[in-house]
């Protein structure tokens, strides 16, 4: 279900279009030789039930990674999903450094997701749910 992020508010909270609370995190791809950050701050909602993160195609394409093998994935419903992958660094609320192996989509209303890996990841360098608003 596409998410409207304008309904996210400085608490890292968003409200689906069925009344839905989800949290977010901002994350960024990152460029560790250099120390910078290569790519917008993607609004990711965070999905413990999702075993990869997946990001936007235009952002990878647009910090020069280019798409690499297809993960089929089967989701809850029982489809599957071809996604490319990526192994990348990610700069999660703009101060964990990870590397990961991340999913790529180019489909309209996509929603960006960080997946459990990544979020655990995250927790282990200190991230943690201090600003997460659970309603």
């Amino acid at each position: 279900m596409p998410i409207d992020f304008g309904s996210a508010t400085g608490r890292r909270i968003v409200t689906t279009a069925n009344g839905a609370e989800r949290a977010l995190a901002e994350v960024q791809l990152f460029d560790p030789i250099r120390n910078l950050p290569i790519s917008r701050v993607i609004r990711c909602v965070i999905d413990t039930a999702s075993q990869y993160t997946i990001l936007p195609q235009s952002d990878l394409d647009g910090a020069g990674i280019p798409p690499g093998p297809v993960v089929p994935i089967r989701t809850i419903a029982g489809t599957v999903a071809s996604f490319p992958s990526q192994q990348v660094d990610l700069l999660i609320e703009g101060q964990y450094h990870i590397n990961a192996t991340v999913l790529s989509s180019s489909a309209v209303g996509f929603t960006p997701v960080l997946g459990l890996l990544e979020a655990k990841d995250a927790f282990d360098f200190g991230f943690d749910f201090s600003n997460w608003y659970f309603g």
